[in-house]
């Protein structure tokens, strides 16, 4: 028994420790800082822990203080002043809370505390109607939902800072956020493909919907033209020859049956449903002008 304890002892006495770097200090600083609940108590574990406690560092840990909202020990809260973040903090976490990304994870993403979460989160989730103190900073207005209904931002502005915060997302050490970067900017880009593709489609509906005019005008002085009137020579009291024209072209149900009626009592063969014969048409719209009546057959 004692020489195995004599060899553990030799073995241990043999061990390379390696000393702890700032940063592994720093992060479990920030750990503890996680876990206390007062100032006391954040003093207590850095002792027994041994880290560093001096005034400077326990200014950087303070408002790392865990305060659990279910902790009613008549403490007041920490006040978090939103416009100490980052914009583009503010908005990968809001975005990442959005998309129901665990708070642990936004946390490592953003580099905030779970306070500044909170208070971040809060403050975005403020019904419009109480708006904004004056007080209130308004660091990024293209960010922070508007509580106003004031002009929107411009658009070269508003792309600016979207491509400002994918850059910032691709470029982040965190996977996590570099995937959601990813994934908006292949979003934003289909969504601008599919801009551009329906205002292309409503542009040619448009033209086309103009052509159409034109060819009707067109069609409606070819038979005023076959019938040996033109406009400036039809009679100003008799309104139904300049009419029949434009409503034999694209008659509504009212009309067709009116076409159908006049049709059977002509001695012409019509569907009761379906698309009228144009040569059909043609008798109507002609039907003043008995020498230009084309043959029912």
């Amino acid at each position: 028994m004692f020489t195995d304890l004599s060899n553990a002892v030799i073995g241990a006495e043999t061990i390379t420790v390696t000393p702890t770097s700032a940063d592994q200090t720093q992060a479990a600083a920030l750990t503890v800082a996680h876990h206390a609940h007062d100032k006391d108590d954040l003093v207590l574990l850095l002792d027994v822990l041994g880290l560093p406690a001096g005034e400077d560092d326990l200014a950087q840990l303070l408002p790392h203080l865990n305060h659990d909202p279910d902790d009613r020990t008549g403490e007041p809260d920490v006040t978090v002043d939103l416009d100490t973040i980052d914009p583009t903090t503010r908005a990968v976490a809001v975005s990442m809370h959005r998309d129901d990304t665990p708070t642990a994870d936004i946390l490592t993403a953003t580099g905030l505390t779970e306070d500044q979460l909170r208070a971040l989160v809060d403050h975005q989730e403020q019904p419009g109607e109480h708006g904004q103190d004056a007080s209130e900073p308004t660091a990024n207005p293209e960010i922070d939902a508007p509580q106003d209904t004031g002009p929107a931002p411009a658009a070269p502005q508003a792309d600016h800072a979207i491509e400002a915060l994918l850059a910032w997302g691709e470029q982040h050490p965190a996977r996590g956020v570099q995937a959601l970067a990813a994934r908006a900017r292949t979003a934003l880009d289909e969504l601008a493909q599919r801009r551009e593709t329906e205002q292309a489609v409503a542009a040619a509906e448009s033209e086309v919907e103009q052509l159409k005019r034109q060819l009707a005008a067109a069609e409606a002085k070819l038979r005023q033209a076959k019938t040996g009137k033109t406009t400036s020579q039809a009679a100003p009291t008799a309104p139904a020859a300049p009419t029949a024209a434009p409503t034999a072209l694209t008659p509504n149900k009212s009309e067709r049956d009116r076409i159908r009626a006049w049709a059977r009592a002509n001695g012409y063969q019509v569907a009761d449903r379906g698309i009228i014969a144009q040569r059909i048409l043609d008798a109507y719209a002609a039907r003043n002008t008995p020498s230009a009546l084309p043959k029912a057959g």
